[in-house]
C-alpha cells in the first residue's frame, strides 16, 4: 500500500475493516509521475487535506465519503475502477473538514452572542461585538486595536466566564480609553499593554471590592457572581477563591426557614421576601 495513505488514513474512528483499492482486480492502476503515487491515492489525500470530501457538511469525513470523492474523481479522469469492501459498525471517521469545522464555531458564536441580548446586552455594544466576532472570523488582520483589546473579553462573555453587567462596563472603559489615545499622536509600543494590565488589575480590584461588600452585607450570590467575574480575568487571584468557597458555605449554614408572619410560608432564610405573598421578611 501507498505509505502517504496509511498514514493520513492511521487514525480512524469507529470498528471494523474496510480495504479501499485503487482499481478492479485485473485492472491497471494508473501512476502519476509528478505525484510519485497513484491517482486514486491523490484524491484521497486530495479529499482529506481540503475537506472536500464531505459530502454532508458536518465538519467531519467518514471513510464511505472520502471514497466516492476519490471514486468520482478517478472515473472521470482515467479508465480505472477502484473498488471498496469490508464490514464496519458506524461511520469510521478519517479527516476533518476545517473550513466548515470553522464556520460552525463561527455560527454557534453568533447564536450565543444574540442570546446576550435577552441578558441585557444593549444594542451599541452587541453591534460592535458582533463587528469584532465577523471581522475575526473573517479577516482578523482588519481589526483595530481597540476591537483587539475588547476580543478577549468578548471571547470570555461567550464562553460564559464573564457577565453581562461586566462585559458591558469593561467594554465602555475600553472605549473611552481608546479616544484618550486617539489625541495622542505616539505611543510607545509598550504602552497598549501595560494600560490593558492596568486596566484589568484595575479592573479586578473594583469587582474584589464589590463582592466583599456584597458579602459583607450577606449577598452570598451576589457576591461568588463578582468573584466568578475575577476569576475571569485572573485564574489565580486567591480572595476570589475563597470568597466563592466561604460564600458557598455560608448559604449551605443558611439553609433554615424564615416563618412569614402574614401567610404562614416557610421561606428559605436567604430571601427577602416571602415567596407566597411578598412580604418583606424580618431577616
Amino acid at each position: 500500500g501507498d505509505d502517504l495513505l496509511m498514514k493520513s488514513l492511521s487514525e480512524v474512528s469507529g470498528t471494523g475493516r474496510i480495504i479501499l483499492s485503487a482499481a478492479k482486480e485485473f485492472e491497471a492502476a494508473k501512476e502519476d509521475d509528478t505525484l510519485k503515487h497513484g491517482v486514486f491515492t491523490n484524491f484521497l489525500m486530495e479529499g482529506l487535506r481540503t475537506g472536500e470530501a464531505d459530502s454532508d457538511d458536518d465538519g467531519l469525513v467518514n471513510i464511505d465519503e472520502l471514497y466516492d470523492y476519490a471514486y468520482d474523481k478517478t472515473t472521470k479522469g482515467f479508465q480505472q475502477t477502484p473498488t471498496k469492501y469490508g464490514k464496519c459498525e458506524g461511520k469510521i471517521f478519517v479527516g476533518k473538514n476545517p473550513e466548515k469545522i470553522r464556520q460552525m464555531e463561527y455560527r454557534e458564536k453568533e447564536r450565543i452572542l444574540i442570546s446576550k441580548t435577552q441578558m441585557g446586552l444593549n444594542f451599541d455594544i452587541y453591534d460592535l461585538s458582533f463587528t469584532i466576532l465577523s471581522k475575526d472570523y473573517k479577516d482578523p488582520g482588519s481589526l483595530t486595536e481597540n476591537e483587539k483589546s475588547i476580543k478577549p473579553f468578548l471571547e470570555a462573555l461567550i464562553k460564559g466566564n464573564l457577565s453581562v453587567s461586566t462585559y458591558i462596563n469593561t467594554v465602555s472603559e475600553l472605549q473611552q480609553t481608546h479616544v484618550k489615545k486617539d489625541n495622542i499622536d505616539e505611543l510607545d509600543a509598550a504602552t497598549p499593554r501595560l494600560y490593558d494590565e492596568e486596566q484589568i488589575k484595575k479592573k479586578i480590584d473594583g469587582l474584589n471590592k464589590s463582592a466583599k461588600q456584597m458579602f459583607d452585607e450577606g449577598k452570598y450570590r451576589d457576591a461568588i457572581v463578582k468573584w466568578k467575574d475575577v476569576l475571569a480575568l485572573d485564574n489565580e487571584y486567591l480572595d476570589a477563591t475563597k470568597g466563592i468557597k466561604e460564600a458557598n458555605k455560608l448559604l449551605k449554614e443558611r439553609k433554615v426557614k424564615e416563618f412569614c408572619q402574614k401567610c404562614n410560608r416557610m421561606n428559605e432564610r436567604e430571601l427577602e421576601y416571602c415567596t407566597q405573598c411578598g412580604t418583606k421578611l424580618s431577616l
